[in-house]
């Protein structure tokens, strides 16, 4: 006989289709199991014992592997559960996460703003309606959210709103923000609080930034910010927007944001979406434009030793702790069914953006689609039924083979085989259909840029299993959620 117990820092929890899940309240996310497997691993509550000589040796070392990773362990006299860990079930599918607009207004006026922030476009929600979407997201089961905007951090109830998410168990992982109010006094609140969020701040070219931002003191500010974060042991990344006055400033830009302690940059050309669509004429850079700089930038990144992690659109990355080279665009989906059912973007399938309006969509960048019925306002109807059998997670489920059978061209292109779609985004706002092609992806293949990266980058192709990219595409799914087994759980799931 033995007798086990969950370790407190995990929890069981079920959604719909998926009832058999380990929730990591460190990691913030869920693995799933097959039945046999979870109903042994809810035996492990501290009361009852497990008779191993009764087991089946496979589900016995099982057991020693959840001993040897922390899931589980051994107690000889009885104990009891923490309240948190008891099985819970939620009344939707699974959302891990939460990319949330907690208001459409901010104290810059960039040129460039997606949700049009300088004439908050989307509105600024009340209190009471903060209060009562994180309400909704624990009521889901959503594990984390990262705050955006406009600019989260001038409302007034920004500590009522996170200290909700707090008593809700609800983490936050990320603030992006445009530095100018990141201080001390901030910092000391989430310390308080026990909390240690990331922050991600833009900065858009040395000697550029307030020209972009609309604000005099706006590089001054981040640069401040940045610092300071560095100094109190916070992780800190950020993001430029490349046009046609600030990509001569991309090597001092990277330089100068290494030595203010910043992690990672991602550099991306500006969509004409939102505010830019009406200001990028004369500054915009077409596709081909902005790769050349990249091309053109490489070999300063490495003579300069990498100073950070980096990431220039879909067209490079690398991590410096892995000193791994990878093409966001490029990831490997061959022509047999099985890659086929691979998610097109496994982000789509585990977080979600939530709008300042309350609009719920796949990601923030199709905000811009004001007219889809598809993404109803959370502000309207709950979450719990956005969350359910609707077209919003059907779109949040897209797989390769849709993409792959809505353009049949793509079949017989040459590229197929290292490509699965694109970013649903790029190809909506592209189209104004979800299951088009990403023309960014399509044309960085067939005209020439892959080969063109491949071989400044001077590495050899990866593996046929690799996905590449930020953005997760996983190489293994339910046939009924198509959801991305993560972490130590099995690759099959049976169908409920």
């Amino acid at each position: 006989m033995a007798r086990y117990i969950l370790n407190p820092r995990y929890a069981l929890r079920g959604w719909q289709g998926l009832p058999f899940a380990l929730w990591d309240n460190a990691a913030r996310r869920a693995d799933f199991y097959p039945k046999e497997q979870f109903l042994l691993l809810a035996r492990c509550d501290g009361m009852g014992d497990i008779d191993l000589d009764a087991l089946p040796e496979e589900q016995c070392a099982w057991l020693s592997r959840m001993v040897d990773a922390g899931i589980i362990r051994s107690c000889e006299t009885p104990a009891v559960l923490r309240p948190h860990q008891v099985y819970r079930t939620y009344p939707c599918r699974y959302k891990a996460s939460a990319h949330w607009s907690i208001t459409g207004r901010c104290n810059f006026r960039c040129k460039h703003c997606l949700v049009s922030a300088p004439h908050a476009k989307f509105g600024h929600p009340t209190t009471e309606q903060l209060l009562d979407v994180v309400e909704q997201l624990a009521e889901c089961g959503v594990g984390f959210v990262s705050l955006t905007g406009g600019e989260p951090l001038i409302r007034d109830d920004f500590w009522q709103v996170v200290d909700a998410l707090c008593a809700h168990g609800i983490g936050i992982s990320t603030i992006f923000s445009n530095g100018y109010l990141v201080n001390e006094e901030l910092l000391d609140g989430f310390e308080q609080r026990g909390l240690f969020p990331s922050f991600q701040m833009s900065h858009d070219g040395v000697g550029w930034h307030d020209w972009l931002r609309g604000f005099s003191g706006a590089e001054e500010s981040v640069d401040r910010a940045f610092a300071l974060l560095q100094e109190r042991g916070y992780r800190a990344d950020a993001a430029m927007c490349l046009h046609r006055r600030n990509a001569h400033t991309l090597r001092d830009t990277v330089n100068h944001l290494s030595s203010l302690g910043v992690a990672s940059l991602k550099v991306n050309r500006i969509q004409e979406l939102g505010e830019w669509k009406d200001a990028a004429a004369e500054v915009a850079l077409s596709q081909d434009e902005s790769l050349q700089v990249y091309l053109d930038y490489l070999p300063q990144y490495f003579a300069d030793g990498a100073p950070l992690d980096l990431t220039l659109d879909g067209a490079f990355a690398y991590e410096r702790a892995e000193k791994r080279i990878s093409f966001g665009y490029e990831r490997h989906c061959e022509r047999d069914p099985e890659s086929e059912r691979r998610l097109s973007c496994g982000i789509l399938r585990t977080s979600m953006y939530i709008g300042p309006d309350g609009r719920v969509c796949p990601c923030m960048s199709m905000t811009v689609q004001e007219e889809d019925d598809a993404f109803p306002s959370i502000f309207e109807t709950p979450l719990r039924e956005i969350l359910g059998q609707t077209e919003f997670m059907e779109r949040c489920a897209c797989t390769v083979g849709q993409i792959r059978d809505a353009n049949p061209e793509c079949k017989t292109c040459e590229w197929v085989e290292q490509c699965h779609g694109g970013c649903r985004a790029a190809a909506y706002n592209s189209t104004g259909k979800y299951y088009a092609v990403d023309p960014e992806q399509c044309h960085f293949f067939t005209s020439g840029w892959y080969e063109r990266f491949k071989a400044e980058s001077e590495i050899a192709r990866y593996p046929s299993d690799n996905c590449g990219g930020a953005d997760g595409c996983f190489p293994y799914w339910t046939a009924e959620e198509k959801l991305p087994i993560l972490g130590v759980s099995p690759k099959i799931i049976p169908t409920l």
